[in-house]
């Protein structure tokens, strides 16, 4: 078929029976639903004997957390854990405006997805770092 590149799913570990990948709680972990940290290597080293590229999808943008924007336990997740690394709760209701797309929340009180500060540097380096190690550690 020709293929030169397999593109994944994001593979961090997500909030319990999320299935496709971005309702993420830990940046540093494997979903357990997609295998282990090993078999991300096996696939990467496999994908790499057949000639081809291994891109992995990530999410920059927000964590997850299973209830009410107004209740989310930023201490669950294991970095970002403070109120501080996210922007205000405001729900997203104009796509058409790029203020509230780059500044407030998608979800409701059944997933809430609290908006990652990415223009506060300590947000930033802490991602750029995360993205650093997941390429390094993975061999992508």
């Amino acid at each position: 078929m020709g293929f030169t590149a397999l593109w994944i799913s994001p593979i961090t570990a997500q909030v319990p029976n999320a299935y496709h990948g971005y309702y993420q709680t830990d940046l540093y972990s494997v979903n357990s639903e997609f295998g282990s940290a090993d078999d991300l290597k096996n696939l990467v080293s496999a994908v790499h004997a057949k000639g081809m590229y291994l891109m992995l999808d990530i999410v920059p943008n927000h964590m997850a957390y299973p209830g009410c924007p107004d209740k989310v336990d930023y201490a669950s997740f294991n970095v970002m854990g403070q109120p501080s690394h996210f922007h205000a709760f405001c729900p997203l209701q104009n796509m058409q405006n790029q203020t509230e797309v780059e500044h407030c929340w998608l979800g409701n009180c059944n997933m809430a997805m609290p908006d990652l500060k990415t223009d506060d540097e300590q947000v930033a380096n802490e991602l750029n770092y995360w993205v650093k190690q997941r390429v390094s550690r993975t061999t992508l």
